[in-house]
C-alpha cells in the first residue's frame, strides 16, 4: 500500500514494514506460484482453513496467538483471500520517488530480509507479523523515523 500511495501522492516520508519496494526484492518462489496458480483451483473453503499450512511461515506462535491467527483467517472472506493471493503474485512495484524507510525482520519467510536492498532497520528474530510479535522494537524504529528531521 505504501508503495502504491507514494506513487500517487508526494510524501515526505514513507515506511515499509515486512514488505518489498522493488521487483528485485520479490522472492523467486513467487514466480513459481505465478506460473502455476494453484490458488485458482483451490475450493474457497480451503482459504479459511489453511492456518495449519501457512503457520510455519509466521514462525513460533503461542497458543493465544495461534487462536487469534485462526480466528482472523476464518473471519476473512475466502473470495478476498483468493483475490489477495492473485494481487500479491501479480503486483509489480513502481519505483519510489522519495525516501523509503524499510523495516524487516531476520525471520520473515514471506519476504526474506536477505533480498532487501538497504533496509533501514532489521529486527532480529522478526517474522512477517513482527508488528504484533515485536511491537516494542518496531515502535522504537518508527519513533526514530518519525522524529528524524533530516528526511
Amino acid at each position: 500500500m505504501t508503495v502504491e500511495i507514494s506513487s500517487l501522492i508526494p510524501l515526505r516520508k514513507a515506511i515499509i514494514i515486512s514488505s518489498v519496494k522493488s521487483p528485485a526484492e520479490i522472492p523467486k518462489y513467487f514466480a513459481f506460484f505465478k506460473r502455476v496458480p494453484v490458488y485458482k483451483i483451490l475450493p474457497l473453503k480451503f482459504y479459511v482453513n489453511m492456518g495449519w499450512l501457512i503457520k510455519p511461515i509466521f514462525g513460533n506462535m503461542t497458543k493465544s496467538v495461534w487462536r487469534l491467527f485462526k480466528s482472523m483467517l476464518s473471519g476473512t472472506s475466502p473470495t478476498f483471500m483468493k483475490w489477495a493471493m492473485h494481487a500479491v503474485l501479480h503486483w509489480v512495484p513502481k519505483p519510489l520517488p522519495g525516501k523509503i524507510y524499510h523495516l524487516m525482520g531476520t525471520r520473515d519467510f514471506i519476504f526474506p530480509h536477505k533480498n532487501i536492498e538497504g533496509a533501514d532497520y532489521i529486527i532480529k528474530g522478526g517474522t512477517h507479523d513482527m508488528v504484533y510479535k515485536k511491537g516494542e522494537q518496531v515502535s522504537a524504529a518508527l519513533q526514530a523515523i518519525l522524529t528524524d528531521e533530516t528526511a
